[in-house]
């Protein structure tokens, strides 16, 4: 049966069967692996998981969501899908108190979020 790390191991190297296997047979929050294919920019797996019920608003202990994990690794393609799927960020802001927009480093990702 396959576990969290190797889960997240799945999810950051693109492997959708493995995924759709531990999430057939373990245990696993959906949510925290939100956050892991977020911040790997792995879309088919964003998608997967929002399917299988993921949270596309979920925070994490430290307020972090999925969309900023996309936003801080500047995966403008997972951050778009997010976005489509409801992800809500304009009364948010990082740890550190900046906006979301503040926190794009690449002008792409600031057009995305701006137009959302």
């Amino acid at each position: 049966m396959p576990d969290l790390q190797s889960t997240k191991f799945a999810i950051a190297n693109g492997d959708i069967d493995a995924l759709k296997l531990s999430l057939e047979t373990a245990k696993v929050s959906t949510d925290a692996l939100l956050m892991t294919a977020a911040d790997y920019g792995q879309v088919e797996a964003i998608e997967l998981l929002l399917s299988s019920g993921a949270d596309v608003n979920y925070k994490d202990a430290h307020n972090i969501t999925p969309l900023l994990c996309a936003v801080f690794e500047d995966h403008v393609e997972a951050a778009k899908c997010l976005l489509k799927h409801g992800a809500q960020f304009r009364k948010l802001t990082t740890p550190d108190g900046d906006s979301y927009e503040s926190a794009a480093s690449s002008e792409a990702m600031k057009s995305v979020l701006s137009s959302a």
